[in-house]
């Protein structure tokens, strides 16, 4: 089914676009006349303010500053966002912020969540039977929860901690519900660090 996802096309069709551009050029050239000249060298001029290779910012690049701090823990450990989920080509599983794999490329830890071009169902599945991913997809969509008594959620969280080697949680304040970090503030015995307008830095505490 995502074979005919229009943008997918995209590239083929921009290269029949400029070979039927060059074409129609090719044509008002051979007409030479005053005002084929005048279109050619205003193509001309587009042309080089286009290609010409000057530094030109097209989208922010700056990284929020809770990352530096994760980047200076030389410990291999991982990272969860909050609100949690994945995506592939064609759908997205709780919530995915794409922003968060580049931020990956100033702290170079492991994401717990991601984005995968192909997610066959079986790994969707596999993810879901998870009792600490599924209950972090269902608050992260706004799903109803009933949570565990505490010391099961500590329990839990600590499996789940030790096994991803889980040493920090960034939390979107914005889009994370107050359910969503209280429950991984219970599960992940979390410590607040740091934070900044927007995202809230948590450590576990949890012994890895």
């Amino acid at each position: 089914g995502a074979a005919s996802t229009p943008t997918r096309f995209a590239a083929v069709m921009m290269l029949g676009m400029t070979a039927l551009f060059g074409l129609a050029l090719a044509s008002l050239a051979d007409r030479a006349g005053p005002r084929a000249r005048v279109l050619l060298g205003a193509v001309a001029v587009a042309l080089v303010a286009e290609l010409l290779p000057v530094p030109r910012t097209l989208h922010a690049t700056d990284v929020p500053g809770v990352y530096t701090v994760i980047a200076a823990d030389p410990r291999p450990v991982s990272v969860l966002h909050l609100p949690f989920g994945f995506r592939d080509g064609t759908r997205t599983v709780g919530y995915y912020d794409n922003a968060r794999q580049y931020y990956q490329t100033l702290h170079g830890k492991p994401l717990i969540g991601g984005y995968l071009s192909r997610l066959a169902r079986n790994q969707v599945s596999r993810q879901r039977r998870s009792k600490i991913l599924r209950t972090l997809i269902l608050l992260s969509e706004g799903a109803p929860y009933t949570p565990a008594a505490p010391h099961v959620l500590r329990d839990r969280g600590a499996v789940f901690a030790r096994r991803t080697r889980l040493g920090y949680v960034v939390v979107d304040r914005a889009s994370a519900s107050p359910e969503l970090v209280a429950y991984a503030v219970s599960s992940f015995a979390l410590e607040r660090i740091d934070g900044d307008d927007v995202y809230d830095l948590y450590r576990c505490t949890v012994p890895l």
